[in-house]
């Protein structure tokens, strides 16, 4: 998750004494939780609000936030399930008691696996908002980007590669061709986007469908999958299985209950 300054407006008035009378009292804000899937460190939007607050109300400054755009995509992860990658771009007004403000638009970055990923995104430019106009300072003094020296890989043409693992899955005369190409494509994929895998995985599921020779029991599974809220590559997947079986409607049955309960878990999590 990340955030980048846009642009900054300014009006005259009683804001530009009480800006730097809330940099006065402003103490630093410790990164005191933790990322544990990337392994660093990191001030929470939580941590923001309560250092801020009293200040706020003690300088007679409030905040009013605008969504002034928003992006978002889906993308594929590892293990096949998806993430909401969402990008907005929020204007902050900052308000004297005589009307005069400040303002600054800001880009947030977040993804989640639910409905939480504009919520995120938006929390993150909120914060990076205040971190900017209020110059907080934070208690880490090791995080100077200047300290730092990344080796960037020569990035190939993904999009070019994609489409040729595309055309070759395309072009797969059986299913035990198809697996052998799959397999192949596979290790190039782990160093690729995620979104790229997601292609790749689409023409793959449906070049099976295409090999697979039962269309009564194609018919019948998928009659029961459509009236599923499944996503395409789900349906085709599960069918692309289902027919590789001996009992294709029992198999199918039986991945629509799990598919439908995951579905489930995925919405009370989210609602908690």
């Amino acid at each position: 998750m990340k955030a980048e300054v846009q642009s900054t407006h300014v009006s005259p008035g009683k804001i530009f004494k009480v800006i730097p009378a809330i940099l006065k009292d402003v103490e630093a804000i410790a990164k005191t939780k933790r990322n544990e899937a990337q392994k660093f460190l990191y001030r929470s939007v939580d941590d923001v609000y309560n250092s801020i607050h009293p200040l706020l109300a003690k300088h007679g400054m409030f905040i009013t936030t605008s969504v002034e755009s928003e992006n978002r995509t889906e993308h594929a992860t590892p293990r096949g399930t998806t993430l909401f990658y969402t990008r907005v771009s929020c204007r902050f007004k900052f308000f004297a008691d005589d009307g005069s403000h400040v303002e600054s638009v800001l880009v947030g970055e977040a993804m989640d696996s639910g409905d939480k990923a504009t919520n995120k995104a938006m929390s993150v430019a909120y914060k990076y908002a205040m971190f900017q106009l209020l110059c907080i300072p934070t208690e880490d003094t090791t995080a100077d980007p200047d300290a730092q020296t990344h080796e960037v890989a020569v990035a190939d043409d993904s999009l070019d590669v994609t489409e040729k693992m595309w055309n070759y899955l395309a072009k797969s005369p059986s299913l035990k061709e198809l697996d052998t190409r799959m397999e192949a494509a596979e290790k190039r994929l782990e160093k690729m986007p995620a979104i790229c895998r997601s292609y790749v995985e689409t023409i793959y599921a449906q070049r099976s469908l295409e090999l697979v020779t039962q269309p009564d029991a194609r018919a019948a599974c998928m009659a029961l999958l459509d009236a599923t809220t499944f996503r395409q590559k789900q349906k085709d997947l599960i069918l692309r299985v289902a027919l590789s079986r001996d009992d294709p409607m029992e198999y199918t049955k039986g991945q629509i209950a799990k598919v439908s309960e995951r579905l489930e878990e995925t919405k009370v999590a989210s609602n908690s």
